[in-house]
């Protein structure tokens, strides 16, 4: 059994596709990443105080967290946030492809949005320059985005 993380408050939780890890967030503001098996606290990382649910990526590199405002990308290794879909509604859900290549966003208003899930930095710049760079990044906007030269 974890730590008693209910103390925080805990609103929503999920398991790895592995089963290796649980990650939970509370209304403290904090995510917490956890190891199944032995109930350590494997990292902890801020997030929105009202988390509605939890989400693993079929690869079990990446979760996403909804919560007002909007649902959030995590990159699981680093306990980072990656991308964020910004959402004025309060019953925002969201779910990952099957091969995890997509995240599909769904509003209360009915509208369903799915937006391209970008597996590594290298795969977005690919994308960027096969659909809308115009020009490469000299070394000096490389560094200043925090891009690796190239």
């Amino acid at each position: 059994m974890l730590p008693d993380d209910f103390a925080h408050g805990t609103m929503a939780a999920a398991w790895s596709p592995d089963g290796m890890r649980i990650v939970t967030f509370g209304c403290d503001g904090i995510g917490r990443l956890w190891d199944a098996d032995t109930g350590e606290l494997l990292g902890t990382f801020p997030t929105a105080t009202s988390p509605m649910f939890a989400r693993w990526s079929p690869s079990g590199s990446r979760f996403l967290i909804g919560c007002c405002p909007g649902v959030d990308v995590w990159d699981a290794a680093t306990l980072q946030k990656v991308e964020a879909f910004p959402a004025e509604d309060p019953n925002t859900t969201g779910a990952w492809s099957p091969d995890g290549r997509a995240i599909a966003i769904g509003y209360a208003s009915g509208d369903l949005r799915i937006y391209p899930a970008w597996q590594s930095l290298e795969e977005l710049i690919a994308y960027a320059k096969a659909h809308c760079v115009l020009r490469e990044l000299t070394p000096e906007e490389r560094t200043r985005y925090g891009l690796r030269a190239m």
